[in-house]
This record gives C-alpha cells, sequence and structure tokens, in this order.
C-alpha cells in the first residue's frame, strides 16, 4: 500500500493509507488529494525532510511521562491511628518509650534481648501527639509523614521492622484495620 502525507513547511503534518481497493483521489475531494505526496512507507505525522523529499526523518519517541504521585487526603488523629494494626500501635509506642520493647515482651521478635527506644520513632509519636492534642490533621503527603513510614517498614538495628513496605500506602490512605 502506498503512503501519502500532506506536507508543509517540509513537515508531514497528516498521513494518510488509503484503504484497500481505493486511491488517494477515491478518498478525498479533488481539491483536497493535490495537497498529498507519496512518502515512504512508515513515514510519521510530524516527520521532516531537508532534502526535496527524498528522505524522512520522524519525530523522536517521546518517553512515557511518569505517572502522577498520589495525592491524600488529610486524615485526622484517629483516621491515621486506626490505619495502624494493634500491634503496630503497641510496637510503635513501646519503642517510643523509656523501656523500649523488653525481653520478654509478647512484641518481641528475637525474645531474650530487649529493644531499646527508637529516636526516630519517639519523634514520630511526639509528632502524633501533638497532632493528636492540637486538633491538626496528619498530611501524608508531607515528605516527613512519607519518610516515617519508611523508616517503620526498614528500621535501623536493633529496631524491629513495624510495618511492612506494602502497608505504607493504605496508612497514608487512613484505611482503618
Amino acid at each position: 500500500m502506498t503512503t501519502y502525507a500532506r506536507i508543509k513547511n517540509n513537515t508531514a503534518v497528516e498521513v494518510f493509507v488509503p484503504p484497500a481497493g481505493f486511491t488517494l483521489a477515491d478518498c478525498f475531494h479533488a481539491d483536497v488529494a493535490p495537497l498529498f505526496a507519496e512518502v515512504p512507507d512508515g513515514t510519521e505525522a510530524g516527520a521532516t525532510t531537508a532534502d526535496n523529499r527524498k528522505t524522512w526523518t520522524n519525530p523522536p519517541i517521546q518517553p512515557a511521562s511518569a505517572p502522577a504521585p498520589t495525592v491524600y487526603d488529610l486524615l485526622t488523629p484517629t483516621q491515621f491511628y486506626l490505619a495502624f494494626t494493634s500491634k503496630e500501635r503497641q510496637m510503635i509506642k513501646a519503642l517510643a518509650s523509656d523501656s523500649g520493647i523488653p525481653s520478654t515482651s509478647s512484641l518481641n521478635p528475637t525474645p531474650g534481648t530487649a529493644i531499646p527506644k527508637d529516636a526516630d520513632i519517639e519523634e514520630f509519636w511526639a509528632t502524633f501527639q501533638i497532632a493528636l492534642t492540637g486538633g491538626a490533621h496528619i498530611d501524608p503527603n508531607l515528605a516527613s509523614t512519607q519518610e516515617s513510614l519508611g523508616y517503620l517498614a526498614s528500621p535501623t538495628a536493633p529496631t524491629p521492622v513495624v510495618i511492612t513496605a506494602a502497608r505504607i500506602p493504605q496508612i497514608l490512605a487512613g484505611v482503618a484495620q
């Protein structure tokens, strides 16, 4: 099949391949058909020529755009709190407390070894408490909120993992557990 292009300023502004059994003249009005010229197969709209239409250069392929980041709704402190499971909340509170997780605690993933308080989790819990007592909302879009949840999923030893990485989007969305 023959490929045709409507050319303006050495640029193919429209590319057309007539259906099988039809000519260009069959497909366009007599005033429009002469605006098209034969071009090599594979020529795309936007292709350019600089050598009297002998060769054509198709426009570069545009990379797929990155998906827009998810924008989460603000959460009340209660919504945010309930997005954690009971065990996750208990671990956060224990790791934010002065005593940490005792060696005999059922929360301790390594019984026999006490896990000390974690300063990053203490700060996360303190920030939550400020929002709670101040009547403020939790903004899941803040980098600090997302980084804190990332830390809960991948803490520094000896702190145990509190949440899985898969839980982060659920918590940010305020999905109650």
